[in-house]
């Protein structure tokens, strides 16, 4: 599982950019912290680095892009709140 946190567009712009595994669900987007969103993105636990691989990549896509709002990834994260 990985969390993905950040403004709406900033984190629609990730996942769109992502080139996730084919078995992976997204689920959300629930309400953060100072008006920022959560999506949640889960695959078995054997893709688990195909995933952090995917997300690794698009925010590194974003990056070069300069993009201006930030995304914050977490992969396996501790808790989902």
């Amino acid at each position: 599982m990985a969390s993905v946190t950040g403004a709406a567009e900033a984190v629609a712009d990730l996942l769109a950019a992502a080139r996730l595994p084919d078995d992976a669900e997204v689920l959300g987007p629930v309400p953060a912290e100072e008006g920022r969103e959560r999506m949640l993105v889960r695959v078995p636990r054997a893709r688990a680095a195909a995933l952090a691989e995917a997300l690794h990549s698009a925010a590194g896509v974003r990056a070069a892009r300069k993009a201006a709002d930030p995304v914050r990834l977490q992969v396996d994260p501790l808790s989902l709140f």
